[in-house]
């Protein structure tokens, strides 16, 4: 009886993991062969080399190898200073180089190479960090379950990060973005690669969030990368205007100093004469910017000049074309709250408002306290009150004013994720059951271990949601299905409502919004639009 059971397990066994022999797991690349990982959810090919850099410098395509390599374990994540690892451990892996740009490869179980089968959509996902932190090789951007559960193949990589990857060294032409230009790198092995994955390479989805939807907004925007991906997916991006090379240069005399490097006629030589490590730590070590904002984001993205002529409120309000491809923006109703209550530690009494506002906008702070201290708040500590300014000023209202221009030329789905937890990061109380900055990741990607005091069931029904309209949008370009419900009703500016819009009767269907939530998903019309209509009169640009 004993060995019947035995063997009953053992075929329960082979029936869940689908039947791959050696060589299934092999698959070929433009630079060589690589040997992955077979689970029940599909298979997964971890730390492929995608680029080689030298120190502030363009990364190029790797060398072809010879043998199989094998692709079971995540490459080491990019140098970076590791107190952003110490608050946010599951972002985060434990090895760590320069020689870091790798890429990992999540298929759901029948996807095979192009000649053999099935060619799946593909999430090409980018992650955030302020563009100084974390690492696609962390648990939690693991793109298995997500693959499998919406039938398509998720690429993650790393890109090198903080100073080591968009640093503007005064008098050298060709430095900085350099980690945006990994990016695309990364974007261009997909074209060249994803088939032999089972992957369509004219049906990719770029997406990411925080930094990394910010940088996908600039993809969008650039000639060299905009014909790589087909639609895009932005949730959380920061709308903080990118610094000019000259602001971004100043950063870098403050670094140069700290390295004893400012006085070097080679500057660029001293630099790269330095340990990694030696410029990761002290890149954070520096005066604090001019501009508020850029305490949290004080590397990334820069005007250079080169492909990066302007920033996105500029080109916006032009009337340019932003991009022509389906987008789905999403934001957290307290997308703020953890960075305000990280940078202002102790309460903050109303009396400061002033002071700590002005540090940003000082022009604009009497008509902002107007606007947003008119109810009741307590005088010992705004720090709520902050929080829900630089809420809609960086991110709900950001996203607004991006999906109305988009909309003028694409199909645009936009949310507001506000399913209450509690806090997901190693931070004060702030975040507890509120829905904070990133907190819809865990839920898009199904990792319910990164989630805390929320039922297992309701996790499972709003991570299922929101794996249905990401998925479906990815595959067909539009979030909806026939068998998701609410309706996510596209992004419009049109006060007046078409048949395929109206749901009884509403008095409005302008700025449509999907509010993720459980046990009731809903969409809700004109949200926060009396903010939003605040910031889009007075710009969002610092003066």
């Amino acid at each position: 009886m004993e060995r019947m059971v035995q063997v009953s397990v053992f075929l329960t066994f082979i029936c869940a993991v689908p039947t791959f022999g050696t060589d299934e797991l092999v698959r070929n690349t433009k630079y060589g062969k690589v040997r992955g990982i077979l689970s029940a959810d599909g298979q997964s090919y971890l730390g492929i080399p995608y680029g080689k850099a030298e120190r502030f410098s363009k990364s190029v395509s790797v060398q072809p190898w010879t043998d199989i390599k094998s692709a079971e374990q995540y490459g080491p994540q990019c140098t970076q200073p590791l107190v952003f690892c110490q608050s946010a451990p599951s972002s985060c892996n434990t090895e760590m180089s320069e020689d870091c740009l790798t890429l990992n490869v999540y298929t759901p179980p029948r996807a095979k190479s192009k000649a053999r089968g099935h060619k799946y959509s593909v999430l090409v996902w980018i992650h955030g960090g302020f563009y100084q932190a974390y690492t696609a090789g962390s648990p939690y951007f693991n793109g298995l379950a997500l693959a499998s559960a919406a039938r398509i193949i998720v690429v993650t990589f790393n890109y090198r990060l903080g100073a080591l990857g968009f640093l503007k060294i005064p008098g050298v032409e060709t430095t900085g973005n350099y980690g945006f230009y990994d990016q695309r790198l990364a974007l261009q092995w997909v074209q060249d690669n994803i088939h032999y994955f089972g992957g369509n390479p004219n049906e990719v989805t770029v997406g990411g969030e925080s930094a990394g939807a910010h940088a996908t907004l600039y993809h969008m925007m650039t000639a060299g990368s905009k014909c790589l991906f087909q639609r895009a997916i932005a949730l959380s991006p920061p709308g903080v205007e990118v610094p000019t090379a000259a602001v971004a240069s100043k950063t870098a005399d403050y670094l140069l100093k700290n390295l004893d490097c400012d006085t070097s006629e080679n500057k660029l030589s001293c630099l790269r004469g330095k340990t990694a490590e030696d410029i990761a730590t002290q890149s954070i070590l520096l005066p604090a910017p001019d501009n508020f904002l850029h305490r949290v984001m004080r590397y990334g993205i820069y005007i250079d000049g080169l492909e990066i002529t302007e920033g996105f409120y500029d080109q916006s309000n032009r009337d340019r074309k932003f991009g022509d491809k389906p987008v789905i923006i999403g934001t957290a109703a307290f997308d703020a709250l953890r960075f305000v209550y990280r940078l202002l530690l102790q309460p903050v009494p109303l009396t400061y408002f002033s002071a700590v506002f002005g540090q940003w906008r000082p022009a604009i702070t009497m008509k902002t306290q107007d606007v947003y201290l008119t109810s009741p708040v307590s005088a010992s500590d705004i720090r709520p009150e902050i929080s829900e300014v630089l809420t809609d000023a960086i991110f709900t209202c950001p996203a607004r004013f991006f999906a109305d221009r988009l909309a003028k030329e694409n199909n645009v789905w936009i949310y507001v994720f506000n399913q209450p937890n509690l806090d997901t990061y190693t931070s004060p109380v702030s975040c507890e059951d509120r829905s904070c900055h990133v907190d819809d990741i865990p839920y898009l990607f199904r990792h319910p271990d990164e989630v805390t005091g929320v039922e297992d069931s309701y996790f499972k029904q709003l991570s299922d949601l929101m794996v249905s309209y990401i998925g479906s949008f990815v595959r067909t370009a539009n979030p909806n299905s026939r068998r998701v419900s609410p309706k996510w009703i596209k992004y419009n500016t049109n006060p007046y409502c078409t048949i395929e819009e109206q749901e009884g009767w509403v008095p409005s269907c302008k700025h449509p919004f999907l509010e993720l939530r459980y046990p009731d998903p809903r969409i809700v019309r004109d949200f926060r639009d009396d903010r939003c209509d605040f910031w889009d009169s007075i710009g969002y640009k610092q003066e």
